[in-house]
């Protein structure tokens, strides 16, 4: 039987979903009460901003991932040189002992193979690198698991450490999930690609995980695409929580204004995650917005 293709979270998730103007009723309905909810990061007079899930799973999963690996291999480090070193002291006090016992021409006179391994190790009174490694891995019984996971713990350490940095340094700050009310859209932007959708023809679809917009969007080759905008208001990516706060707040704000949810103040603005770098706003985004609208209108709605 052929592998079938692996689908699209788009695919999983679109015969689940549902019209989102379908649940304005209830929504407009609930009292909004103190600060913009979690994931709102943004309010104006024209506009209101819903953090993404990407910074979620970079803080709860590759951080703290990093910071294990920095963790264990400090103490791994620590343990082979305190092994090391402690062999060291070993090695360097039966030496002393011994030529106290037998003369200090002892080592020159014996035969004993032992005896000259120990005295070996030895050079100006510390036991290089490399000779603690050959007695490691050649002189003791347990020397070829030693060997192994040495090896499998450099090459974890080696490959692994970096190429997480590298990742964590890289991911960019993501646009969030803007809604427009003079135009009433919502739209966002990853890679240079513009997301949008008519806000009362967009399509939302929750689970466990989160909360769901289905967007529309061209990619690199021109070809027209479909993507879903991941929302989750704890902040936590592995389980839902309530959203109908976040969800009561934008639908508020688009049919209200910005002086319904936030009265008497200025615009919101709320810290986000740090990260090295942002994801540019692409420089033709309103051509590119304006292609997907003419798209949809034409063929979706």
């Amino acid at each position: 039987m052929a592998n079938q293709p692996k689908k699209s979270l788009w695919e999983k998730l679109e015969p689940k979903s549902s019209p989102f103007k379908g649940q304005l009723d209830l929504l407009l309905a609930i009292n909004l009460e103190g600060k913009p909810p979690r994931p709102v990061v943004q309010v104006s007079n024209t506009q209101c901003a819903l953090d993404n899930m990407g910074a979620s799973i970079r803080n709860l999963f590759l951080i703290p991932w990093m910071i294990g690996l920095i963790i264990t291999c400090y103490a791994n480090v620590e343990n082979h040189i305190k092994g090391w070193k402690g062999k060291e002291r070993s090695a360097v006090r039966y030496i002393a002992s011994t030529k106290r016992m037998f003369g200090d021409n002892f080592f020159e006179r014996t035969e004993d193979p032992v005896e000259l391994r120990m005295f070996r190790r030895i050079k100006n009174g510390v036991m290089p690198y490399r000779r603690y490694l050959e007695y490691r891995y050649n002189e003791t019984t347990a020397g070829k698991k030693f060997l192994v996971i040495d090896i499998t713990l450099l090459i974890l350490y080696g490959l692994v450490m970096p190429s997480l940095m590298i990742w964590i340094i890289r991911w960019p700050q993501l646009a969030p999930l803007y809604f427009d009310r003079e135009r009433q859209l919502l739209y966002s932007w990853r890679k240079g690609k513009v997301w949008a959708a008519r806000y009362g023809a967009v399509r939302v679809h929750k689970n466990f995980q989160g909360f769901y917009f289905h967007m529309h969007y061209f990619n690199k080759k021109g070809k027209f695409g479909k993507r879903v905008f991941a929302i989750q208001p704890s902040g936590n990516p592995l389980y839902n929580t309530n959203i109908q706060p976040f969800l009561a707040f934008i639908s508020q704000f688009m049919a209200y204004g910005k002086e319904h949810v936030y009265p008497g103040q200025g615009d919101y603005m709320a810290r986000r995650h740090f990260h090295f770098f942002k994801d540019k706003k692409p420089d033709d985004f309103e051509k590119q917005l304006d292609a997907v609208l003419e798209y949809t209108d034409r063929n979706l709605v």
